[in-house]
């Protein structure tokens, strides 16, 4: 129950090492993501032991949030799986496209339904979660190693308003677009005369 959350919060505090589970489960996007952050904060050296405790409480609140009780595993049947696998495959492909669920159902032949809950089930994130985590994760390749402006990513990763891709983006990664654009040149240094 909550007592088992209050102690590895507690450990976690203490900087106590500690297990969620018995056995070892898969890593959904926002947790790569978080993960990820954890292992590269992008702040500087005087608070990243306050960033990095932060993130580890962030990513144990993912893990312990991912554990929908109500998409049991186990409704997947085996020949639907690879179903799923294929609609993964072409989201990776699409992610970029407006894409709706009636859209995709008809692609694959699920109900809508089945779709949601199947797609979570397998892969501890919603169909638009995992959209979204494709979207951001190009949105970020594309600030820190082109040219483009945060309006013209917001606009290719389909925002139609750069307030609202700034703000997804900040809910995202814990920095806003700007910030890591600005970060990346600064990473550059400045050029000798």
């Amino acid at each position: 129950g909550g007592e088992d959350y209050q102690d590895i919060l507690r450990k976690s505090r203490q900087e106590q090492g500690f297990s969620l589970f018995s056995e070892s489960r898969s890593i959904n996007p926002v947790q790569w993501d978080a993960l990820r952050l954890l292992l590269d904060p992008p702040v500087a050296d005087a608070i990243k032991p306050a960033y990095i405790r932060a993130k580890v409480e962030e990513l144990t609140f993912l893990t312990l949030g991912s554990l929908d009780k109500k998409a049991p595993r186990s409704a997947i049947r085996p020949e639907e799986k690879e179903k799923f696998f294929e609609v993964k495959r072409f989201l990776d492909e699409h992610f970029l496209d407006e894409l709706n669920l009636p859209q995709i159902s008809r692609l694959f032949l699920l109900n809508q339904f089945k779709l949601k809950t199947g797609f979570r089930a397998l892969f501890a994130t919603t169909v638009f979660g995992y959209i979204q985590h494709k979207r951001m994760a190009f949105a970020k390749k594309m600030l820190e190693e082109t040219s483009m402006s945060v309006g013209e990513i917001a606009a290719a990763t389909g925002y139609e308003s750069d307030t609202s891709f700034i703000r997804s983006f900040r809910i995202h990664y814990g920095i806003s677009p700007g910030r890591l654009k600005a970060n990346r040149f600064k990473s550059w240094g400045t050029p000798s005369v």
